[in-house]
């Protein structure tokens, strides 16, 4: 980023963790150009230097750590219904009938289909589902 002093490049290996680098001139330096620190004699000497220091330790021994892998969370049945139930409005929104929605979400779907406990579960999840879409919802966020 060109400021009024020069260049300044910023180095962020991690979160939490920046080094700032004022290059003189109005464009970076060419690729494998020597550098140098010159940190400036001021009230901020002891500072300057303790932050040169740091990022001169970086740049020997560039520690990038990666944040420790996030697993997944399990399903449960709670999370599994809702996911059902909220496929089953999409479908349904879709125009899809209770025996294609019963045939998107578990594959097979039963020869007898008027007398079938599936037809039961798709309509409960409809239904359900339905009642959560007109507002009660609300009702889940208040416990």
């Amino acid at each position: 980023m060109l400021t009024p002093d020069g260049y300044q490049l910023i180095v962020s290996p991690r979160p939490g963790l920046a080094h700032h680098l004022l290059l003189p001139g109005p464009a970076p330096p060419a690729v494998r150009a020597p550098l140098a620190a010159q940190p400036l004699f001021d009230a901020w000497h002891p500072q300057r230097l303790a932050s040169t220091l740091a990022f001169w330790r970086y740049a020997q021994n560039p520690r990038v750590t990666r944040a420790p892998p996030m697993r997944a969370p399990r399903p449960t049945g709670r999370t599994l219904e809702s996911t059902f139930m909220l496929w089953a409005l999409d479908l349904a929104a879709a125009g899809a009938s209770g025996r294609e929605v019963a045939a998107a979400l578990w594959g097979a779907v039963p020869v007898d289909w008027s007398d079938s406990p599936m037809r039961a579960q798709v309509r409960r999840l409809l239904a359900t589902g339905g009642r959560l879409a007109n507002g009660g919802y609300r009702a889940l966020l208040r416990r």
